[in-house]
């Protein structure tokens, strides 16, 4: 009988865990054929390069492919999925990134930068990245801090901007950011779409066109990505994973572990014992 921590199939695997570099960095090393991720953000920015095939993902109106000796970016909070765009699948290390991390490159001027080009060529700067990527699977070190800093540095450099201007916000909070927040509060609860629509002062087909506009996924969407944050944060502090789908509001463990998968790309018992425990091996 398959256990609900099976992770993924016989021809994928997949490693992901934790370091102290950035003010806590998560990596993800991993091989993928059939696995697709749902529509999903990241708190942190999101960094990528394919080893071999190719990914696609649906990220700021438009389709992407990432492929070898090309760096993938992703900003932070923004909506996007992700699955295979060759036969054979695809095989990548990501790093997410903290945007403190870049804040704190240089103290007296703070600044997170901007990627305004998902998927750039840079095979150096891709080959920098792996090689750094795989410097972090192993022992801590002051000179993998120094080469991790300074792979930022050259990361924001070359293709960070400034950030855009945020867009002008009413003193009133507008009908989806009320209807966020009351997700955020009651993150485990089942909530219908009528009292969501109530609070918004929207017909219910309405709410869903204006929140997926504007946040980029519909209501349950963006709920089920605030709850597999939440079921993150536990992990990480050792709760055992039938008692994280609890509190998040999945129906037992084995909804969390599908939901779970299909956003980080590791099931929760995989995700809990990468990030406190050093692993034997490592996807390619």
């Amino acid at each position: 009988m398959q256990s609900d921590d099976e992770p993924l199939t016989s021809a994928e695997k997949a490693r992901y865990w934790s370091v102290a570099e950035g003010g806590g960095t998560d990596l993800l090393a991993a091989r993928y054929v059939t696995h697709s991720f749902g529509r999903h953000t990241h708190p942190a920015y999101t960094m990528a390069v394919v080893i071999a095939g190719g990914e696609q993902y649906r990220y700021r109106g438009a389709t992407h492919r990432a492929a070898p000796d090309q760096i993938a970016f992703l900003n932070p909070d923004e909506p996007h999925d992700g699955s295979r765009a060759d036969e054979d699948g695809w095989c990548y290390r990501v790093m997410y990134v903290p945007p403190d991390a870049f804040a704190c490159l240089d103290p007296d001027r703070p600044h997170r930068p901007f990627f305004p080009e998902s998927v750039v060529p840079d095979p150096e700067l891709a080959a920098a990245f792996v090689a750094q990527h795989q410097t972090l699977a192993g022992l801590p070190s002051l000179a993998r801090e120094e080469s991790f800093v300074q792979l930022l540095a050259v990361i924001a450099r070359r293709h960070g901007r400034g950030l855009p201007a945020p867009r002008p916000v009413g003193r009133e909070p507008g009908p989806v950011a009320r209807v966020q927040a009351y997700l955020d509060e009651h993150l485990a609860e089942t909530v219908p779409l009528a009292r969501l629509a109530a609070i918004a002062g929207l017909h219910p087909l309405s709410l869903i066109r204006a929140f997926r506009r504007i946040v980029g996924m519909p209501p349950h969407a963006y709920q089920t990505a605030r709850r597999i944050a939440r079921a993150q944060a536990l992990l990480r502090r050792g709760a055992a994973p039938a008692a994280v789908a609890f509190d998040c509001g999945f129906a037992d463990q084995s909804h969390l572990t599908r939901a779970f998968k299909r956003i980080v790309g590791v099931p929760p018992g995989l995700y809990r014992q990468g990030t406190f425990k050093t692993g034997q091996g490592i996807a390619p």
